[in-house]
């Protein structure tokens, strides 16, 4: 019952679920639920593939199947 939250410049550990945390950003748009296991702010997204979303630091998060299409829409929102 932890997460991992990573910024720019540091990693710090939560004592709270992933779903609190998710709770905790509703009201931000910006931030979406990409897989079970991760939260990702789409100012940071530079590419939606098929099965990975690609950050503007290179790096790959998985991207599931069920989430996909909701994830690729907000993408599209947000770089409007």
């Amino acid at each position: 019952h932890q997460c991992i939250m990573v910024t720019e410049k540091k990693r710090q550990i939560l004592r709270e679920t992933i779903s609190a945390v998710e709770k905790k950003l509703k009201g931000k748009n910006e931030f979406i639920r990409c897989h079970r296991s991760y939260l990702i702010n789409l100012g940071y997204v530079a590419a939606v593939l098929r099965q990975e979303v690609v950050l503007d630091n290179d790096e790959r998060i998985p991207l599931s199947r069920r989430l996909g299409k909701e994830v690729y829409q907000a993408f599209i929102q947000n770089y409007k």
